[in-house]
């Protein structure tokens, strides 16, 4: 039923339309409240297993950075221990000249 048709309608049947009509925009107005309402609370779950898991990575993230730090030690102490262990010795010299031709 469109506006047009309200114009063959008594003013009783046009209040029971009224009445019919604002039950159901309440009934709308109910359904789109609880949707919101779902949603905040949906929302608010999220945000509170955010907020573990942020805390969470700031207890993993610091021990990783260590972890690396430790396993950099490590690598640059076993490269020192080869030189170490081969001597020292190296031969650096530097010759110049043009190269023997026999």
């Amino acid at each position: 039923m469109n506006g047009e048709d309200l114009q063959e309608l008594t003013v009783q049947e046009l209040q029971k339309l009224e009445t019919l009509l604002r039950r159901s925009l309440s009934s709308v107005s109910k359904k789109k409240d609880e949707m919101f309402i779902q949603g905040i609370n949906t929302l608010k779950r999220k945000e509170v297993e955010l907020i573990r898991e942020n805390q969470r990575l700031k207890h993993v993230v610091p021990d990783l950075i260590i972890g690396q730090r430790q396993q950099s030690l490590e690598s640059v102490i076993r490269r020192s221990s080869y030189f170490l262990e081969d001597g020292g010795d190296s031969d650096t010299s530097l010759k110049l000249g043009l190269p023997f031709h026999n």
